[in-house]
């Protein structure tokens, strides 16, 4: 079995314990401080988590060259 460690972090206001490989530790601690960055500036708290993801999910797909696949979800 692989080796794990256990990151404490808040999110949102929530604390969270999660296991991960040794050296994704640093780039999970960063993606949180990212997260909670983003959840500063939105001001629909109840919507918070799902346009923060949207709009975190949007950068990297709206600075690349790539096209991806497109699912309608709705």
């Amino acid at each position: 079995m692989s080796k794990v460690v256990e990151v404490s972090l808040r999110i949102f206001g929530r604390d969270l314990t999660i296991a991960c490989p040794p050296k994704e530790k640093n780039n999970l601690i960063k993606a949180a401080n990212l997260l909670n960055d983003e959840l500063e500036n939105i001001s629909d708290k109840n919507n918070a988590l799902v346009i923060a993801g949207l709009t975190l999910a949007n950068k990297p797909v709206s600075y690349t060259h790539l096209t991806l696949p497109t699912k309608r979800i709705v």
